[in-house]
């Protein structure tokens, strides 16, 4: 009354000899490990197997790649009915594990030696060291892959960019710390899997193999201050997306801390999918591990949960972390800014009182810290200003009746009014 698991040949892949199945409780089990996460015609040999013969399947064996080819292929093997089992459950040192392992100090020094760059340790240390790697095995001593598990049992990893930790602001954000989801939803990076695994072509989709299975490049950082990792590697147009949610309505000044070894990288941070920094320019700090802070100047951030967006504009560079601090609620001072009439209905005219020639951007947003239309991006010049709001958003569509934003982002200054449209 037990089932008989038959696999093929070559790695469990090859049925050849071994059908029509010559018990009644039989199943096929095959081994899947190579191709592309979008290729899917190679499932139509076992699964007409399995029609012609009324035999299940089951995947003995499949994994050890990234989070987004793991949600593809089984994605692929649930629609087709076919049982899979992820390999492997535990290891010390991998990232695409189920149950991450920390490798303890003591097998290390055993590793080291065994790759001829560390001592050889005593009789007493190699045994405890072996000792060590045991209990680091115990389950409660494991971490979760968090990003792993997401892809397997939520429909919705490969459409929605979910949290994968709850980061308020002001405060620190790892940028390591970036969203649950797929290539292109939660991030970009041009290598996101290993479609040629055990192959001449094989190649790491996370290059520091540290901390995350995504595409995304996280080594181990030295520096005290902050995460203990880092985003490197980096690429053009790569970007990690971060969901926020910020305690207070007011005036952020934001820095990054970021790292290089030369002095051609440049970033920008975007919030809502609207730009709300310049490119920021990395200097050649003297090392990759070699930190500094880079100020972006400040930005205003309405309270509640946004979309956070770091993209890369030019390599290369790491980057660790961003500090959000509140500078405070916005406080319009007449002398400087205003708008009338306000209330409005038709239209308002805002009045800026620049004090020195400066470029900079004149934007629109709404409570919900939501771009609405670019009034002006340019040269301001010293004296009076003045522009014009009809009520339309960027696609010149009028808005809804609200309590709006008007904000002035400057190289040197800063300043926000607020408006109440009523219709």
């Amino acid at each position: 009354n037990h089932i008989v698991f038959i696999e093929g040949n070559w790695y469990g892949n090859d049925f050849t000899s071994l059908t029509p199945p010559f018990d009644d409780n039989m199943a096929y089990s095959f081994h899947h490990y190579v191709g592309p996460s979008d290729q899917t015609n190679w499932v139509n040999q076992y699964v007409g197997m399995s029609q012609d013969y009324n035999v299940p399947l089951w995947v003995g064996e499949i994994g050890e790649n990234s989070n987004h080819w793991a949600y593809h292929k089984i994605k692929l093997f649930d629609e087709n009915n076919i049982g899979w089992s992820w390999w492997n459950y535990k290891h010390n040192g991998s990232v695409s594990t189920l149950l991450g392992i920390d490798v303890p100090p003591g097998f290390r020094s055993i590793l080291n030696y065994w790759s001829n760059i560390g001592p050889r340790p005593s009789q007493s240390n190699a045994e405890s060291g072996l000792q060590e790697l045991v209990s680091s095995y115990l389950i409660e001593n494991c971490r979760p892959n968090i990003g792993l598990l997401a892809a397997f049992n939520d429909p919705d990893f490969g459409t929605q960019a979910k949290p994968y930790k709850d980061h308020h602001i002001p405060g620190l954000l790892a940028a390591v710390d970036y969203d649950l989801g797929i290539n292109g939803v939660a991030y970009q990076d041009d290598v996101y899997e290993d479609p040629d695994k055990f192959g001449g072509n094989s190649t790491s989709w996370n290059n520091g193999w540290s901390y995350r299975n995504d595409g995304v490049d996280i080594e181990k950082s030295t520096d005290n201050i902050g995460a203990n990792y880092n985003v490197g590697w980096t690429n053009l147009h790569d970007w990690t997306g971060y969901t926020i949610t910020a305690d207070s309505s007011g005036m952020y000044s934001i820095r990054v801390r970021v790292a290089a070894i030369e002095g051609n990288g440049r970033l920008q941070i975007y919030y809502n999918n609207e730009p709300i920094t310049g490119e920021i320019g990395v200097p050649n700090t003297g090392g990759w591990q070699n930190w500094q802070w880079r100020t972006t100047g400040d930005h205003f951030i309405d309270a509640g949960q946004g979309l956070l967006q770091v993209k890369i504009k030019n390599i290369e560079f790491n980057i660790k972390d961003m500090d959000f601090i509140f500078l405070g609620e916005i406080q319009p001072t007449i002398d400087i800014y205003g708008n009338f009439p306000n209330p409005f209905t038709n239209g308002t005219t805002i009045v800026l009182n620049i004090t020195h020639d400066v470029s900079g951007t004149l934007k629109i947003y709404n409570t919900a810290g939501h771009f609405v239309k670019r009034l002006y991006d340019g040269s301001f010049t010293q004296g009076n200003m003045v522009f014009d709001w009809k009520g339309n958003d960027q696609y010149n569509k009028a808005v809804s009746s609200g309590v709006y934003f008007y904000h002035l982002d400057t190289e040197k200054f800063s300043s926000s009014g607020k408006m109440l449209l009523i219709k």
